[in-house]
């Protein structure tokens, strides 16, 4: 069995496929979480032992490790992907007990405003990963936590979100993505978009799932993550990096969020070992970007 070598560098990856006539993909696996549009067409989804028949709007949801492939049964098919590490906040959002792994067009459809939200979530994506900028990758993890709780929140509770509370709130996200690591609180985001304090997380709690402040920690501590296992920064710089003007503060969500220390956490990525973050070693079969 070879060995897969995955681009840490590449936090999310957004592709666009075709898949000609012919194609029967490789049983595969890898440790990025893999979220899967049909656009157009249809093809086979083999996902953990079961087979999914996918049509264009379908959505497949493939977990870290989970053995796939996809099999082409029409002359063609394109399919968008979204790849991402499986790391503190996104290996929680993974374990999501009750997201099935096969969702259809008409269900998503059904919810109120999410069919629109999710195209503007796919569009983001490929707009941002056409961006040299330093922000495309934390603009693109944003749109990930966004289309993951759009998709919990759906498919395990019977809440409704309607389309204008997610149009309201996605420049927001973008927002946050882009200034996490400056002073950053509800009531300075909530003047400079025009809302009440109040209102602003009365609206991330609907929408998003979770508060304002626990998915900017969040946020913060991923990119701390990422910095103690790329970079040689001292913990202390890597928590003003991060936004966070107390160390002490910060090695307490540190620690809260990840299970570790800043200090163990970075040693096992030194090491080798698999941390909570990324690793950059597959073991198993992995073909082309899917």
């Amino acid at each position: 069995m070879r060995i897969y070598k995955e681009d840490i560098n590449n936090r999310v990856v957004y592709n666009q496929m075709t898949l000609l006539k012919g194609f029967k993909g490789e049983l595969h696996w890898h440790h990025r979480v893999e979220i899967c549009r049909v656009t157009e067409g249809g093809c086979d989804f083999m996902v953990g032992g079961h087979t999914y028949a996918a049509e264009a709007g379908d959505m497949v949801i493939i977990r870290s490790g989970e053995l796939h492939r996809f099999i082409l049964r029409e002359d063609f098919c394109r399919l968008e992907l979204c790849l991402f590490c499986a790391s503190s906040l996104f290996e929680q959002m993974s374990r999501v007990p009750f997201l099935r792994t096969f969702i259809l067009r008409r269900e998503l459809e059904s919810v109120s405003g999410l069919a629109t939200s999710l195209e503007i979530v796919w569009l983001t994506l490929c707009q941002e990963q056409k961006q040299a900028d330093e922000w495309m990758t934390e603009v693109m993890l944003a749109q990930v936590v966004w289309l993951w709780c759009l998709l919990a929140r759906s498919f395990t509770t019977n809440t409704p979100v309607s389309a204008k509370s997610l149009r309201q709130l996605q420049p927001v996200l973008d927002d946050i993505a882009r200034h996490y690591s400056g002073e950053l609180n509800l009531r300075i985001l909530a003047k400079r978009w025009g809302y009440t304090p109040d209102y602003l997380s009365a609206l991330f709690q609907r929408c998003v799932g979770i508060g304002f402040k626990n998915y900017l920690n969040n946020l913060r501590i991923h990119a701390a993550c990422r910095l103690l296992a790329d970079t040689d920064e001292t913990i202390t710089s890597i928590a003003g990096l991060c936004g966070f003007a107390n160390i002490r503060t910060f090695n307490a969500l540190f620690r809260q969020i990840v299970g570790d220390t800043p200090t163990r956490f970075r040693s096992t990525q030194v090491s080798g070992g698999t941390g909570s973050i990324c690793t950059d070693e597959t073991h198993g079969k992995f073909s082309g970007n899917i």
